[in-house]
C-alpha cells in the first residue's frame, strides 16, 4: 500500500506543475500506473487523477495555440499594412510560435484575405533547429506571376527543406536547418520581386 500512497501522492504533486513538464510527467505516470501491483479501486483512483492531469495539459496546450495564432496573425497583419502602404505586392513575416503550422497557416490565410497580397511567414524553433514556412498567394490577382510552390521551394533551399505542391493558393513547407532563416527570407524577399515586377 505504500507504494500506491507514493505514486498518488507524485500524481497529486503534478497538478502543480505547468508546461512541458506536466506533460511529461503525465506521459511517465500513464506507462508506470499499469506496472504497479497495487489494489484495483486505487489503481482506479489514480488513473481518474491522472485523467484530470491529461485534461489540464489539454486546455493549457489549446491556450498555447491560440496565443500563438493570434500572435503570427497581429505580427503578419502588420508587416502586411506596412508592405501594402509601400505599394509592394508581397509581404514576408517572421513570427515566434516554434514549429506551430497552424498558426503560420492562420497568419498568411488572415493576411493575404485582408490585405489581398502574397504573403510568406517563416517561425523557427531554435531547440530543434528546424523551421516552418507557410506561402499564400491570392486566387485573384498575382497567381498567375507567382507560383506558391515554387516559391516556397526556392525559400526553402538554405533550410534544407522541402514543401508539398500547395492547394488553394497556400502552401506549406519546413526545414532542418532554422540557422539560415535571415538568408531564406532575403532568398523568398528576391523571389518574389523578380516574379511580381
Amino acid at each position: 500500500m505504500k507504494v500506491a500512497d507514493e505514486f498518488e501522492q507524485q500524481v497529486d504533486d503534478a497538478a502543480k506543475l505547468g508546461g512541458s513538464l506536466l506533460e511529461e510527467k503525465v506521459s511517465s505516470f500513464k506507462s508506470n500506473v499499469e506496472t504497479l501491483s497495487i489494489p484495483a479501486a486505487k489503481k482506479a483512483d489514480i488513473k481518474n487523477k491522472i485523467a484530470r492531469l491529461q485534461d489540464q495539459v489539454r486546455k493549457a496546450q489549446k491556450q498555447v495555440a491560440e496565443e500563438n495564432k493570434r500572435k503570427a496573425v497581429i505580427v503578419t497583419v502588420e508587416k502586411a499594412e506596412l508592405a501594402a502602404s509601400n505599394g509592394k505586392a508581397f509581404c514576408i513575416s517572421r513570427v515566434d510560435v516554434g514549429l506551430d503550422v497552424a498558426a503560420v497557416r492562420e497568419a498568411v490565410t488572415k493576411a493575404m484575405d485582408q490585405k489581398g497580397l502574397s504573403v510568406m511567414v517563416f517561425s523557427t524553433d531554435e531547440s530543434t533547429n528546424k523551421a516552418v514556412i507557410c506561402a499564400g498567394v491570392p486566387e485573384k490577382g498575382d497567381k498567375g506571376k507567382l507560383d506558391v510552390a515554387e516559391w516556397l521551394s526556392n525559400a526553402l533551399g538554405p533550410l534544407k527543406g522541402r514543401c508539398g505542391k500547395g492547394k488553394g493558393g497556400l502552401a506549406t513547407g519546413q526545414g532542418t536547418d532554422a540557422a539560415h532563416i535571415n538568408e531564406a527570407m532575403d532568398l523568398a524577399e528576391k523571389f518574389a520581386s523578380v516574379k511580381l515586377s
